[in-house]
């Protein structure tokens, strides 16, 4: 299993155009930090990112750190669902301010435990809903 999520980060190194991605269940944990952080960062198209029932939650703070870095890079990404990931609080925090933290013209929309970012207008935003 380890070895098909290390292929998965090699090979989306150079696949430009992925545009979704579902990783629901996968066990993306601590491990593939700089894996997650490559192809959030790198995919310039990446438009939907599943990591339902995930391993976020063991994530140090250093590696949260990393891939909200790399969330904040992405600018085409306009969905985002990290439910079931034991986040608590703090991950949630530092998840939701990376979304925050976008550019302008791609203002955070949140919705339920997943979280959506689009460039909607701030209008139609919606308050979190944990």
């Amino acid at each position: 299993h380890l070895i098909g999520l290390q292929a998965l980060w090699f090979i989306s190194e150079s696949n430009g155009g992925l545009r979704s991605l579902n990783l629901q269940g996968n066990d993306v944990g601590p491990e593939d930090t700089n894996g997650l952080a490559q192809i959030v960062s790198t995919c310039t198209v990446l438009d939907d990112l599943n990591l339902n029932a995930n391993g976020l939650g063991s994530l140090d703070r250093l590696q949260l750190r990393t891939v909200c870095k790399a969330l904040r890079l992405n600018s085409s990404l306009t969905r985002l669902n990290v439910a079931s990931n034991h986040l608590g609080p703090a991950g949630l925090d530092a998840i939701i301010g990376a979304g925050a933290s976008r550019p302008l013209n791609h203002p955070p929309r949140l919705q339920a435990a997943a979280l959506r970012w689009s460039v909607r207008t701030p209008s139609r935003s919606q308050p979190l809903l944990c």
